[in-house]
């Protein structure tokens, strides 16, 4: 899953503006893919100090993600608390892409934004696939037992009182 943070496209964008210049971009926390009319580039975002502080809340809310799956592997959490924090992970990204597609819209093109929530969908799909088994006691489906003080009998008289006045 640490992998998946840090290697596996978290967005995609492209634009195409009135005449015939467009871009697509593949990004993800390491490494950026540039498409142009002109070419291909690639690039290495973290390395510029600008890049590294803006994606430092994506990467807190990813990185949360796989410290939940951690946890709920370990017994510590539930499975629908992690599934929220899975959704939560992918939010900071579907903000910040819906912004930008309004305003590439209001500059006169054609945006096309969208996260890629692969690190979600992998990690719901864990939660999934492969749940943890919750402990069971021994005991849960047996009747318990019945113990010699709380048997009512009916068939036993009761003893004769030595302090009876009759």
């Amino acid at each position: 899953m640490t992998l998946v943070v840090f290697l596996a496209p978290i967005a995609t964008a492209g634009y195409i503006a009135y005449g015939s210049s467009f871009y697509l971009t593949i990004t993800a926390l390491l490494w950026s893919v540039y498409i142009t009319n002109t070419g291909i580039s690639f690039q290495f975002p973290f390395l510029f100090v600008y890049n590294l502080l803006t994606m430092f809340p994506i990467l807190l809310f990813r990185i949360a993600l796989v410290y939940q799956i951690t946890r709920y592997y370990q017994g510590k959490t539930t499975r629908g608390r992690t599934a929220v924090v899975a959704f939560l992970s992918e939010s900071p990204l579907l903000v910040f892409y819906f912004l930008f597609l309004i305003t590439a819209m209001m500059y006169g093109g054609v945006g096309l934004n969208f996260p890629l929530p692969i690190l979600m969908i992998l990690g719901l799909l864990l939660l999934w696939k492969f749940p943890v088994h919750e402990a069971t006691v021994p005991w849960e489906e047996e009747d318990e037992p019945t113990y010699w003080w709380e048997n009512v009998s009916e068939d036993e008289p009761e003893p004769a009182a030595d302090n009876q006045p009759w």
